[in-house]
Order: structure tokens, then C-alpha cells, then sequence
């Protein structure tokens, strides 16, 4: 019965295996499906799925296609189909040209295998791993504009490509695209681009978009000779003279950078199209040389001169040059400034942050006719004086009107906290070197300071108590300690020596302190009396006093000195110290047998017994423990039914 119990259990667990195991084949094949197979089986986006039945000329998705189906299949354009997934694509490996872009594709790995496709584009899908497209040699043109990729390491083994769109993602270095020199053209527009120095080694790129990044230094680009079209507008760019020997650019897009001086133009003889808008140029002069320009944009300039001082009358030079170098009249001119022999003057009654002119001209480079425009702005700083005044002492600078103080190193005050910079000498606001900025006016800041406490600590032999005192002030003295044997000295900043605190004149200094009980050793004098005849000692307290000579009495022999005159305790001049008292010790005697009569300090009794009998006699108490004795049967017969009880036990729980 057991075994067929067991049977079952094992049959039921085979069938659970294998229909589970169907079931997931199943789920599985109808996700994903190998051909031949439906549509809908192969292509599980039902977007994709539809485009494939079109591509196919069949009638539904449900049709199943075959292998060869799919191979006759060479070019898929897909643009903005709703395709979320292109699972099953894999099997597409004739694909030459896939056009995929706008859709919502964030995995790209079914196209890792796709070795035929030379043309792919992938722009407007949330992609952001590439590395799938890494083995696809054969491509000559890719394009994964507005994504989400920040390395394109990938890429750097299709050495085929000549065409790449990698716009509008969040790239910070282009690593990787060294290794393409089949590059014609590249579009990193719109990434985070700081410089473009992975690029030197493409010789044979022609076209180049790298507008709206942060690139401030273009070296990068100073050997791409067969640079035809190059678009860096809305960067940081200061310096143009790296692009001096590209003399095959024919259109040059430089608006909205930081270019003041275009020197480093002047040598692109070729160039067509020119767009320096926006940019802080003065003086067009150095294109004079670009005769085969056809049109030119140049608006929008803004010049800031560096800031100077604000007076009630500033003047000018204007510095504004035409392409003949000719100076350019203002067009219009802020707050009333007027225009005279070259120079701009102001009379400004009040100080304000600045003044600014603006100018205008239609000048004729090459054969292109464009506006010279902008704004030409002066800042005027003002000044005035910060005061810094420490308890009198003061320091003066001179800050500009609406800018930051630079905090002065903190002050030290021996005894106080700095609280910080005040505006007045008790109370006031605090400044905040963060925030608040130089105003219109000579100010002074005052340091202000928190007295400190300090603790003094009383230790009398290792017993302490505290006082908490502000710098400088008093000290309450403590009671008075006492000590056996001992005179208080007073408080000292030593435990021995130092010196003695006057709690009347002296202060608290700038720390804390530990004043210690200092203590006089007292002498005391011991009297010793024999029958009413006196002598002294004077000893320190705990010292050993010196054992006088045993004096001698006829009839009596010398028994010692005790502290009182009969009885009492004797002293032990090697272990007794002298108490904090005067004390009298007494020469006690016992009489001789012999001899009669009494005399002073005779203890008859002889004094306390040194040998004493005590009548008690202690007798030790041994407890045996009793074994049984050889033949004791007593103790057999619980033993034998502890064993039988024992042993029937055990049999009992084996059988079970």
C-alpha cells in the first residue's frame, strides 16, 4: 500500500513536468515563433506585424510565411507606425534599407544579426544602447537623432559609414569616431560637446553639424581640409583661428557664439555663405579678403566694454569699424548721451549700471550685402567704502555698488566668541557675506563678540566641585576644607607649589582652570608621665614618636607606656603614629613578688594577661557519605526494574 502510495506520487509529479513544461513551449512559440509561422507569431508588435503583411502582399497577419517569404524582403520603411517592439526582425537578414524612425523602439538588440543593411535610421525612438548595431559592418549611412545615447563606443568598428546622424542626444565626448574615416558627414548638434578633438583624423569629412553644445575650443578641427559645410552656431566659441587653414569651408555658421575678433576668417577664400550674427564683433575689416561671399549675416553683435567708475560725466571712443574700417556712426544712444569727434558722452545726474549705444550699417564683403548691427554697452561700477572696525581698529576697502563684501578673516578676542559683522557696534543686523551686497553708500561693520565662560574646578585630594565664571570675572571662594592633622594653606594652581589664588583681585582667565587645597602637616606633643614626673615630644601628625628611655622603679619592673594611667591600651612606638591630638602617655609598673607596698601606676592584677586560656574546645565534624557495603541487596532491585523499564522502551519505539 505504501509503494502504491508512493507510485502515485511520482506519476502525478512526471505529468505536472510535462504538461508545464508544453504549456511554457506554448506562451513561448506564440511570442516569439521561428518561420515558418503567422505573421502575428513571427512579429508580436501588431504595428510591425501589419507592415510586414503589406510587405509580403498577404491578406492577414494570420498567414503563415515562410523563411523565403522573408528573405524577399530587402527594404522596410517604417516611419512613424506605432512600433513599440521590431521582435522577430532578426529573421529579415536580406534587410538593406530600414527606415524606422518615429516610433516608441527602445530595443534594438533583433537587429544585431542584420549584416545586409547598409542604410538604417533610427531617429525619434527612446534608444539608448547601441551596442547591438556594432557588428553591422555593411552600414554606410546611420541616423539615431533625438535619443537618448551618451556613447557611441558601439559605433567604432563600422569603418564603412560615411554618413552619421547622432543629433540631439547627451553625448559628452564622441569616442570611438576616430576610428571612421570613410566619415563625408556628421551630425552632433544639439549634445554636450565641449570640444571636438576626437575628430582630427577624419580627413575625408565634408559636412559637419556641431551647433548647440558648450564648445569653447575648435583644434580639433584644424586638420579636416576637405571641410566644405561646418555649422558651429550657439556654442561658447572665442577663438576662430584654428579654422584659419580650412580654405575649402564654402558655408560657415558661427551665430550666437562669444567672436570678437574675425581674424581667423580672413583666409577662407571659398567661402559663400557666412553667419557671424550674434556674436561681440566690432570691426568687419578682416573679411575684406572673402570676395567669393554671396550672402553674409552679421546682426545682433553685442560688445560690453569692461566696467569703469561711475562719474556724473563719462565719455566714450567709439570703436565700431565698417569692412573699409571706417568708423560707424551711432544709430541711437541711451540716456541722452550724445555723439561728437569720434567719442559718446553721458551726464548722468545719478549713478546707474550702465550706458549703451547702438549702431547700424549696410556694408557690401565680397559680393554679399548685409546688415552690421548691435549694441555697444559701457557698465559703470560704483564705489564705495566698507568699514571693518575690531573695538576701534579699523580696515577700509573700496566695493563695487551691488556686489559681494569678500568677509574679512574672523577677529580673535581672548576671552569671547565672534558673533560676526554687525552694522552697528551693539545690536544692529548681521551682514550676510552671502547675500547682501554694497549699497549705495560708505558703510562700517562692527565685530561683535560673546563673553566665554569657563569652569574652575576645586579638587581637595581628588574630591571636586565646580564654578562656572565669565572671562575675567570673580571666583567665589569655597568653604574651607578641613583634613585630620592638617591646616588649610589655601587654593593653588598645583597640586604642590604653584601659586595661591587671591579670590579678591584675581580673575578668570581664557581657559579653564583646576585650583587645588594645599594643606600644612600640625605637630602635636606627646606627654609622658612617670608618677606624676614629665617630659615631651613634639611630633608631626602620623609620625612615629621616639621611645624614651624605660624608667625603673625599686620594687616594680617596667611593664610600658599605655594611655592611661592604669589599664588602657599600650602604645607600639614601631606602629602607633601620632594621632591629631596632644596625648599622655603613663609609665605603668608591676610589682615585684618579692617586694610589698604599692606604688604609682602599679597594676597588681599585672596588667591584661598575654597568655590566655579559652576553656572552649572546637572539635571538627567530619561527615562521611555511606556506600553500600559488598552484599548490600537493598539497592538491587530498584536498579534491575529501572534496566527492564529501560530496555522495553527502546524495543517498544524500534518496532514503530
Amino acid at each position: 500500500m505504501k509503494s502504491k502510495g508512493r507510485l502515485f506520487l511520482y506519476v502525478v509529479l512526471a505529468l505536472s513536468i510535462v504538461i508545464g513544461t508544453n504549456v511554457f513551449i506554448k506562451i513561448d512559440a506564440y511570442a516569439a515563433a521561428a518561420p515558418p509561422a503567422a505573421i502575428n507569431q513571427i512579429f508580436p508588435d501588431d504595428a510591425l506585424a501589419k507592415e510586414i503583411q503589406t510587405a509580403l502582399g498577404k491578406s492577414s497577419t494570420a498567414e503563415v510565411v515562410t523563411q523565403t517569404d522573408l528573405d524577399t524582403i530587402n527594404s522596410l520603411t517604417l516611419t512613424s507606425k506605432g512600433i513599440s517592439s521590431i521582435e522577430g526582425m532578426n529573421y529579415l537578414t536580406n534587410l538593406g534599407t530600414l527606415i524606422l524612425s518615429s516610433n516608441q523602439v527602445s530595443d534594438i538588440s533583433p537587429l544585431k544579426g542584420l549584416t545586409n543593411l547598409t542604410m538604417l535610421q533610427l531617429s525619434g525612438n527612446p534608444i539608448s544602447d547601441i551596442s547591438a548595431l556594432s557588428n553591422l559592418k555593411n552600414l554606410q549611412a546611420l541616423d539615431i537623432n533625438d535619443a537618448q545615447i551618451t556613447d557611441i563606443t558601439p559605433l567604432s568598428g563600422l569603418t564603412n559609414l560615411k554618413g552619421l546622424g547622432l543629433y540631439n542626444n547627451q553625448l559628452e565626448n564622441l569616442s570611438g569616431v576616430n576610428n571612421l574615416q570613410q566619415l563625408r558627414s556628421l551630425n552632433v548638434s544639439n549634445n554636450k560637446l565641449t570640444n571636438l578633438d576626437e575628430l582630427q583624423a577624419l580627413s575625408n569629412l565634408g559636412v559637419l553639424y556641431a551647433n548647440g553644445n558648450q564648445i569653447n575650443n575648435l583644434q580639433g578641427l584644424s586638420t579636416l581640409k576637405n571641410l566644405f559645410l561646418l555649422d558651429l552656431s550657439t556654442n561658447q566659441i572665442v577663438d576662430t583661428t584654428p579654422l584659419a587653414g580650412l580654405t575649402n569651408v564654402q558655408t560657415l555658421y558661427l551665430s550666437n557664439n562669444q567672436i570678437s575678433d574675425v581674424t581667423g576668417l580672413s583666409s577662407l577664400i571659398n567661402l559663400d555663405w557666412l553667419d557671424i550674427s550674434q556674436n561681440k564683433i566690432s570691426n568687419i575689416r578682416p573679411l575684406n579678403s572673402l570676395t567669393k561671399l554671396t550672402i553674409i549675416q552679421m546682426t545682433n553683435q553685442l560688445i560690453v566694454n569692461e566696467p569703469i567708475s561711475f562719474e556724473s560725466t563719462i565719455t566714450i571712443p567709439n570703436l565700431i569699424k565698417n569692412i573699409a574700417e571706417q568708423t560707424i556712426d551711432p544709430d541711437t544712444i541711451s540716456d541722452s548721451g550724445v555723439y561728437a569727434n569720434g567719442s559718446v558722452t553721458w551726464n548722468l545726474p545719478t549713478y546707474i549700471p550702465k550706458v549703451s549705444y547702438t549702431f547700424i550699417e549696410r556694408d557690401t564683403v565680397g559680393n554679399a550685402t548685409g546688415n552690421f548691427s548691435g549694441t555697444v554697452e559701457q557698465p559703470l561700477v560704483q564705489y564705495f567704502k566698507a568699514t571693518f572696525n575690531i573695538e576701534g581698529q579699523e580696515t577700509t576697502e573700496n566695493v563695487e555698488t551691488g556686489t559681494l563684501l569678500q568677509e574679512p578673516p574672523t577677529p580673535v578676542k581672548e576671552g569671547y566668541t565672534f558673533n560676526g559683522w554687525y552694522d552697528a557696534e551693539t545690536g544692529g543686523t548681521k551682514w550676510d557675506f552671502t547675500a547682501d551686497t554694497m549699497p549705495a553708500n560708505d558703510i562700517t561693520l562692527y565685530a561683535q563678540f560673546s563673553i566665554n565662560s569657563y569652569t574652575a574646578t576645586f579638587d581637595v585630594d581628588g574630591v571636586t566641585s565646580t564654578q562656572t565664571v565669565d572671562y575675567q570675572g570673580l571666583l567665589e571662594e569655597p568653604p574651607a576644607p578641613t583634613k585630620d592633622g592638617y591646616t588649610f594653606k589655601g587654593w593653588y594652581d598645583a597640586k604642590t607649589g604653584g601659586t595661591k589664588w587671591d579670590f579678591t583681585n584675581n580673575q578668570m582667565p581664557a581657559k579653564d582652570i583646576t585650583l587645588y587645597a594645599q594643606f600644612s602637616i600640625n605637630s602635636y606633643t606627646a606627654t609622658f608621665d612617670v608618677d606624676g614626673v614629665i617630659s615631651t615630644q613634639t611630633v608631626d601628625y602620623q609620625g612615629l614618636l621616639e621611645e624614651p628611655p624605660a624608667p625603673t622603679k625599686d620594687g616594680y619592673t617596667f611593664k610600658g607606656w599605655y594611655d592611661a594611667k592604669s589599664g588602657g591600651t599600650k602604645w607600639d612606638f614601631a606602629n602607633n603614629q601620632m594621632p591629631a591630638k596632644d596625648i599622655i602617655l603613663y609609665a605603668q609598673f608591676s610589682k615585684d613578688a618579692a617586694s610589698g607596698g604599692d606604688g604609682g601606676g602599679t597594676d597588681e592584677g599585672g596588667g591584661n594577661s598575654e597568655n590566655s586560656t579559652d576553656g572552649t574546645t572546637n572539635t571538627d565534624t567530619i561527615n562521611h557519605i555511606v556506600l553500600p557495603a559488598t552484599g548490600d541487596h537493598r539497592v538491587l532491585f530498584p536498579i534491575f526494574i529501572g534496566t527492564f523499564l529501560t530496555g522495553l522502551a527502546l524495543f517498544t519505539l524500534r518496532r514503530k
